[in-house]
């Protein structure tokens, strides 16, 4: 059932996992950032 999936998953070795994890953090804030960056640059230059 469930909660014993849950609980296999939490006392499992997850620091695989976690790094991979990790690096789509990283890399989904560099996209957010990078267009962010274009966002205000386009609406500098509208003006």
């Amino acid at each position: 059932n469930i909660s014993d999936h849950a609980m296999t998953l939490l006392e499992s070795d997850n620091s695989e996992l976690v790094k991979e994890l990790e690096k789509i953090h990283v890399l989904l804030n560099h996209d957010s950032s990078a267009k962010s960056a274009a966002a205000i640059i386009e609406f500098i230059n509208e003006k």
